[in-house]
């Protein structure tokens, strides 16, 4: 009989929007853990989509600049062990490296909790050179104190062992949707409000789900998309979300120079549970990263792409050896070197205009979300080495 757990999630941020953290929480609810979460900044205690009997508590610790950094990560440490002394939990499972300051203050350096097991699970990814040396060398210490690291992809893994010199390689956890996650059915009234068209029968409707805003964000290449789109017919829209900055205002000047304005559609960002009813609405997603930027990016696992097939959405990804392998192995969309605009405009059109019927590949694409790219799947393997912990 598998041991039950009393397992507490350790956050700095929030959880709105981060249906990884949801999905990772909600998955150890139903294998029987008793699960809470605590995140050091302000968190909301209503999360949409996280089981009810899991309990959030913010410790009501914002973000701060300069000085006011340190006296804001003291009082989150303060906060923080303060909070654990008061918890009944036999694990404590830590999220993201961005924790890890505060822990360790928290802890006194230690970065473990007294008769507590540890599991350490990241989403990220620090790149050498491109972090500060200190954030890394905490990441190391965890590593090698962890009961069990996590990471979600076979790549960083590996890495991961080399660069932090560890034992073991880290066990890898694809970020996947979970199939309970309930996905509404294509909505003409959305699809109409996305293109702004009465009829909407003809249109390819391209959406891509990722917020452009400031500098950081041309990482995700959504203005190399805007050059792309230029070159499609008329009857292809796309759909993008922003926040004011100054990416988002060359994404803007793009289209007006390429005449395109009235083709592309841009949406202020919205709660997760209500995007996935536009995604399921549109034709077709995208997927794109910067490799040249850091070498998170080339070994990427995006958790858009599972959102992407959970709506049953054939998409257009970057060229990256990871992204095209499962691309290709489970025949989701095509890739391509986003950089380049009319192979960009190529893979589209392949992907909307092939002999196969679009309809047909948004069948293909959802039964390979149902049988290998969500969570009952990939986390079968988490649910396995939680059980071993105790083993000798």
């Amino acid at each position: 009989m598998a041991s039950v757990r009393h397992i507490h999630l350790l956050r700095q941020t929030g959880l709105t929007g981060m249906f990884n953290v949801i999905t990772l929480a909600n998955c150890l609810r139903a294998a029987g853990h008793q699960v809470s979460i605590t995140c050091i900044e302000p968190g909301t205690e209503a999360i949409p989509g996280l089981d009810k009997d899991i309990t959030v508590t913010g410790l009501g610790v914002g973000q701060a600049k300069g000085w006011r950094k340190i006296i804001s990560r003291l009082q989150g440490a303060f906060r923080l062990r303060r909070h654990l002394r008061q918890q009944p939990f036999d694990l404590l499972y830590v999220l993201d490296s961005w924790t890890l300051p505060t822990l360790w203050l928290a802890t006194a350096g230690k970065l473990r909790w007294p008769g507590a097991k540890l599991v350490y699970h990241t989403f990220d990814w620090l790149e050498p050179g491109l972090v500060a040396e200190t954030h890394r060398r905490l990441e190391k210490k965890i590593c090698q104190q962890a009961d069990l690291v996590v990471n979600t992809d076979r790549s960083r893994a590996r890495m991961q062992q080399a660069f932090y010199q560890l034992k073991t390689t880290p066990l890898w956890v694809q970020n996947c949707l979970s199939t309970t996650v309930p996905i509404p059915p294509p909505d003409e009234a959305l699809r109409r409000e996305m293109t702004g068209a009465e009829n909407t029968a003809g249109l390819r409707v391209v959406i891509y789900p990722t917020i452009v805003s400031n500098a950081e964000s041309s990482q995700r290449m959504t203005w190399e998309l805007i050059q792309a789109f230029h070159q499609l017919p008329e009857h292809y829209r796309l759909v993008l979300f922003y926040r004011e900055g100054s990416e988002y205002r060359r994404c803007l000047a793009a289209c007006a120079e390429a005449g395109i304005s009235h083709r592309v559609k841009f949406m202020e960002p919205m709660p997760y549970m209500k995007l996935l009813a536009y995604v399921a609405s549109a034709d077709l997603g995208a997927i794109f990263y910067d490799a040249s930027v850091s070498s998170g990016y080339f070994m990427c696992n995006a958790d858009k792409l599972s959102l992407l097939a959970a709506c049953g959405l054939p998409f257009v990804a970057s060229d990256q050896p990871g992204l095209e392998s499962i691309v290709y192995r489970h025949g989701l969309g095509e890739c391509c070197q986003p950089g380049d605009a009319a192979a960009l405009a190529a893979a589209i059109r392949l992907i909307a205009e092939d002999p196969v019927p679009l309809a047909e590949r948004k069948k293909q694409v959802r039964a390979a979300f149902l049988h290998h790219l969500n969570f009952e799947v990939h986390g079968q393997r988490l649910l396995a080495a939680l059980e071993k912990l105790d083993q000798p």
